[in-house]
């Protein structure tokens, strides 16, 4: 059986970062001389590139102000301060695709924790795995259009 607990404060922090980047977006998106620039496909790379880069900020801040340590919470003795920008750092770059990964790794656990006898063929995970990344990746920015 796998243990997701200790990623529980993980992905709230991602996803409280997503939102905070969410509703940032959606007022900025608000001010009429920014909705005639919002269709163009340089406004979705620019938002791509900043939610990011102020997903990553965010991020830092809120694990350090509320102490989430993911390496900790894997048994990792790495300097605290060390821990919270690292952690902060992969829950900002995580936050857009948090729910994929929940979605995932709801699915994944419930799959084994289930008293079914099927077990799953090397061939059905890599074909899950495989669609897992087909969504993260079709999500990240072309890499020519940066």
């Amino acid at each position: 059986m796998i243990n997701v607990e200790p990623l529980i404060p993980f992905f709230a922090l991602a996803i409280l970062i997503e939102r905070i980047l969410e509703t940032g977006f959606n007022v900025f998106e608000t001010v009429p001389a920014i909705k005639k620039w919002i269709v163009e496909d340089t406004y979705r790379n620019i938002k791509q590139i900043l939610t990011i880069i102020v997903g990553v900020i965010v991020g830092i801040i809120i694990s350090n102000q509320t102490g989430v340590l993911l390496f900790a919470a894997f048994g990792f003795v790495i300097n605290t301060t060390a821990d919270m920008v690292l952690t902060g750092l992969i829950a900002g770059v995580a936050a857009p695709y948090a729910h994929v990964i929940l979605q995932a790794l709801s699915a994944i656990t419930t799959n084994l924790n289930s008293g079914e006898a099927r077990k799953e063929t090397q061939e059905e995970i890599n074909k899950r795995l495989e669609d897992l990344l087909e969504q993260v990746g079709a999500s990240l920015p072309d890499p020519e259009n940066i």
